[in-house]
């Protein structure tokens, strides 16, 4: 029979974990999402094509989904899907109505 050293056991603290993980997580969305802004701004300067526009717009969105900050994401997500029916870029259009019913807004549906 084996003999275990209940005593020598260190449990592992899941919960603090999970919490440093998150924040950590947190941040790197932040970071990320501000980087994003500076290009969407530095594009806006340089009069960028609209479907370049969108495409920063909807990467915003996303990052905003993914940060519970949907009121925020929805309208960029909006723009960007209007701008792709626009020029015909289907794929990109039903990426945004994924992030717009991530929003999960009332008129995401």
């Amino acid at each position: 029979m084996k003999q275990y050293d209940i005593t020598n056991t260190q449990l592992a603290d899941t919960a603090a974990d999970s919490v440093v993980n998150r924040s950590a997580e947190q941040a790197a969305l932040e970071s990320h999402l501000q980087a994003l802004e500076e290009s969407f701004k530095d594009l806006r300067r340089i009069d960028s094509a609209p479907k370049d526009l969108a495409d920063i717009k909807l990467q915003m969105a996303r990052t905003l989904v993914s940060l519970e900050r949907s009121t925020d994401a929805w309208p960029l997500g909006r723009e960007a899907l209007d701008t792709f029916i626009d020029s015909e870029d289907f794929e990109s259009a039903a990426d945004a109505c994924d992030v717009l019913f991530q929003s999960d807004q009332p008129e995401s549906l």
